[in-house]
């Protein structure tokens, strides 16, 4: 009996060692998963910054828009670009609802920025 009772707690103790195992070997293939989610949408990010300043520089050039100090107008567009980047570094990029509002944001970004050529222009006949 004494025996039977050994062998008794002897394997519940593996089957609950064998259970912990499981869950942490579980939990790292899930920690791999979110690091590897969270680094592909860090690449998406900072693609999507120097895409937004490079359609920035082709937008507004000092041929389309003489009287305009242009640097200062690519300046202006991508310090937003900038800031909304730094606002968002500490947010986890890994969390689909939190990156599908950051796609969205950038959506917008981009629409201002395609709008902006025609406030210049508007702008440049106003001085005439």
């Amino acid at each position: 009996m004494k025996r039977l009772l050994i062998i008794g707690v002897l394997l519940l103790s593996s089957l609950s060692y064998s259970a912990n195992n499981s869950s942490v070997a579980v939990d790292q293939v899930a920690g791999k998963e979110q690091d590897s989610i969270y680094k592909a949408r860090k690449t998406w990010i900072e693609e999507r910054k120097y895409g937004l300043i490079a359609l920035c520089n082709e937008l507004i050039t000092a041929y389309d828009f003489p009287k305009t100090n242009i640097e200062a107008e690519r300046d202006k567009l991508k310090l937003k670009v900038r800031m909304y980047v730094k606002e968002i570094n500490d947010v986890d990029y890994s969390d689909d609802k939190k990156f599908a509002g950051i796609q969205k944001k950038f959506d917008n970004i981009e629409s201002t920025f395609r709008s902006y050529p025609q406030k210049l222009r508007e702008r440049e006949n106003l001085k005439w």
